[in-house]
């Protein structure tokens, strides 16, 4: 599989280009590698949810939502995460 990265302004790159910016920006560092991605910090965290904003609410053709609050819904309003981190949400 040919290597692929966007970045938060959509831009698409691949093969040598999307190896040089994974190995600029990545989650290696919360990797497991039996239970995958472990924590994500806020920096990043923040960073996803404006990348998320972008990609489908400015770029996305007459999305109104990017179905957090189907999320939110589903996952009975992230319960199980605040008592486990006890963090606002």
């Amino acid at each position: 599989m040919k290597p692929y990265f966007i970045d938060e302004n959509i831009n698409i790159l691949m093969g040598d280009q999307a190896l040089e910016a994974l190995s600029q920006e990545n989650d290696q560092e919360f990797l497991s590698e039996d239970k995958g991605i472990v924590k994500v910090s806020a920096k990043r965290w923040e960073k996803a949810q404006v990348c998320e904003k972008k990609h489908w609410l400015v770029k996305g053709l007459k999305i109104r939502d990017d179905r957090n609050h189907y999320h939110l819904m589903q996952f009975n309003n992230y319960e199980d995460i605040k008592k486990k981190h006890s963090i606002p949400l």
